[in-house]
């Protein structure tokens, strides 16, 4: 017998940080006599995950829209866990007996894309936030936020080598997460071009993650790898020297997680949710957004 049938509403299945954290959650539930149930609003690579993982997994726009199908659902689970802004309506359909958590994962982005949500955020009972940068913010809109915030599975000690050695001068940088402004990858381009060329002989920017159409600049020491996931991501992240996330915005990124679960120095914008527990200059850098 189950302890709980908990339901998780999500906005999609992407392989990105709140779905990912919903994903982790789910496992750890299952793992201890739970019954998880995951919704998500689109699909995505993730799915597969679940089905591998033998969690019953669902994919439709019309829970977003609160259907009967979606009603009926939320009348027979225990719980309610519902991820991001975009959930706000199954908040304002879920059985008020029906205990919840509604976990904020957006920054200052709620404003300019979510501006529908912000009067519910302002009405909510209870609101958690997944980092203290997300609180501040939801906290001009709501004054009960607490904080609620998520990992990552550690794996260091597969791929970290404790006693690795730089056979080079070269320091290797890492940039995790798809080619985009919102990233900081135009930032960490124009800070390379303006290096001197007797420093950039010393540099080596290894960015993980999808292109698509982002116009990059073409240079020796700047590796574009593409999407990589698992083992392959791991290794070129354990083997760098410091992670780069100068993000114009970015709640609670997990890359940032992985780059301390690696043990590497992280060089973030201060609208990076890990630069609140950065000591600047004594166990990271945090450089203005």
């Amino acid at each position: 017998r189950y302890k709980k049938i908990v339901l998780f509403c999500t906005h999609d299945y992407s392989i990105t940080g709140a779905p990912l954290a919903i994903y982790n959650t789910s496992l750890t539930l299952k793992n201890n006599n739970f019954f998880p149930i995951i919704i998500g609003f689109k699909p995505g690579k993730l799915l597969e995950r679940y089905k591998e993982a033998e969690i019953p997994c669902f994919c439709s726009e019309e829970f977003n829209q609160v259907s009967d199908k979606m009603k009926l659902l939320l009348s027979l689970v225990d719980f309610i866990f519902l991820n991001t802004v975009l959930s706000f309506k199954v908040y304002l359909n879920r059985p008020q007996n029906t205990p919840y958590i509604w976990r904020i994962s957006e920054g200052y982005s709620i404003e300019e894309d979510y501006p529908a949500c912000i009067e519910v955020l302002k009405k909510a009972e209870k609101l958690h936030a997944v980092s203290l940068y997300v609180q501040n913010i939801l906290n001009k809109y709501n004054d009960n936020v607490e904080l609620l915030l998520y990992g990552v599975p550690d794996v260091s000690n597969v791929y970290l080598d404790k006693n690795r050695k730089r056979t080079t001068k070269n320091i290797k940088y890492c940039v995790i997460g798809n080619l985009c402004n919102r990233k900081g990858h135009n930032i960490i381009f124009e800070a390379f071009k303006s290096l001197p060329d007797t420093i950039k002989e010393d540099v080596e920017i290894f960015f993980i993650g999808e292109q698509g159409h982002y116009q990059y600049p073409k240079d020796k020491h700047l590796h574009f790898l593409g999407r990589l996931e698992g083992s392959e991501k791991y290794k070129i992240l354990a083997s760098s020297d410091i992670l780069l996330c100068p993000s114009l915005d970015d709640p609670n990124p997990q890359v940032v997680m992985e780059g301390m679960m690696m043990h590497k120095p992280c060089i973030v914008s201060d609208r990076v949710g890990q630069s609140k527990y950065i000591t600047h200059k004594k166990d990271g850098f945090i450089v203005k957004a």
